[in-house]
C-alpha cells in the first residue's frame, strides 16, 4: 500500500533552548526518521528530536522507507529559524528605549537573526521618574551614540547560549532641589536638577536691613552656606 507523512511547519526557536522535538506522523503508522541538511545548525538526535548547535536556519526531513507492507513515503522537509536572544536594557531598568523605529520599556528582548543589523536609541535623553526625580542619559554599553547600528554577534565572539548579548543604555538619577526664601532675602542655587549622591552647597543671603536667622525644610543648620546631600528630592 501507499503512505503518506504528515509534518507540520516548525517554529522558530531562540539559541540557547539545547533541543527541539518533531512530530512528524505516517499515515501507516510506521516510524519516521529524520534527517538534517544543516549540520552546522542542527544535529537530528535519535528518535524525533535534533540539538540545536547554532543560530541560523535548521532543514529537516521526515521520511519512512516502508516496509513489506507499504512502499516508501514520499518525504517531506520542514524548516525552522535559529535565532539570538537580544536584549536591550536601561540602567535603571524600566526607563524607555527606541528599537528599529519603535518604542519599548526596557529590558525588552528580540529573537533576531546572527549578522542582522538594528538600530538602537533612546526615545529622549532626559526621562521622568516619580515625583522630583527624572533620569538623564550618559551613554550605552557599547560606547556608542545616542542612536546607532549593532550587528548581532555569532556564538563565540563574546557571548554563549548562557550569556546572550546585551546593550544598556546607562542612565543617571537626578532629583530636584526646591529652594526658597522668606521676604528680606534671597537664596542661592535656584531651584533645580541635581544628580543623585552630590553635595549641593545653599547660600541665604539677607537684603538689606535683614540678617540671616537660618534654614528651614530638610536644613535646620542656622549658619550658611550649608550643604545638603541629594538622596531625595529636598526642599529648603
Amino acid at each position: 500500500g501507499t503512505q503518506t507523512i504528515t509534518f507540520a511547519p516548525l517554529s522558530d526557536v531562540v539559541f540557547g533552548v539545547g533541543a527541539v522535538a518533531f512530530t512528524a506522523t505516517a499515515s501507516s503508522g510506521l516510524p519516521v526518521g529524520y534527517t538534517s541538511t544543516t549540520q552546522t545548525v542542527c544535529t537530528i538526535v535519535p528518535p524525533n528530536g535534533a540539538a540545536i548547535l547554532s543560530p541560523g536556519v535548521c532543514v529537516v526531513t521526515a521520511s519512512q522507507p516502508g516496509n513489506a507492507n507499504y512502499a516508501a513515503a514520499a518525504p517531506v522537509t520542514q524548516s525552522f529559524n535559529v535565532t539570538v536572544p537580544v536584549t536591550i536594557n536601561t540602567s535603571p531598568s524600566g526607563l524607555t528605549v527606541t528599537v528599529d523605529g519603535s518604542n519599548y520599556a526596557a529590558p525588552q528582548a528580540f529573537p533576531w537573526f546572527a549578522g542582522s543589523q538594528h538600530t538602537i536609541a533612546i526615545s529622549a535623553a532626559v526621562q521622568p521618574g516619580g515625583t522630583g526625580t527624572q533620569y538623564s542619559f550618559e551613554g550605552w554599553s557599547d560606547i556608542g551614540a545616542t542612536a546607532h547600528t549593532i550587528t548581532v554577534p555569532v556564538p563565540g565572539l563574546g557571548w554563549s547560549a548562557s550569556q546572550a548579548p546585551i546593550w544598556t543604555a546607562y542612565f543617571t538619577t537626578q532629583y530636584y532641589l526646591t529652594t526658597g526664601a522668606g521676604s528680606g532675602g534671597s537664596m542661592t542655587p535656584a531651584s533645580g536638577w541635581f544628580g543623585a549622591g552630590a553635595s549641593v552647597q545653599v547660600d541665604g543671603i539677607a537684603s538689606g536691613g535683614y540678617q540671616f536667622s537660618g534654614f528651614g525644610g530638610d536644613i535646620t543648620a542656622t549658619s550658611t552656606p550649608a550643604f545638603i546631600t541629594m538622596n531625595a528630592s529636598p526642599t529648603v
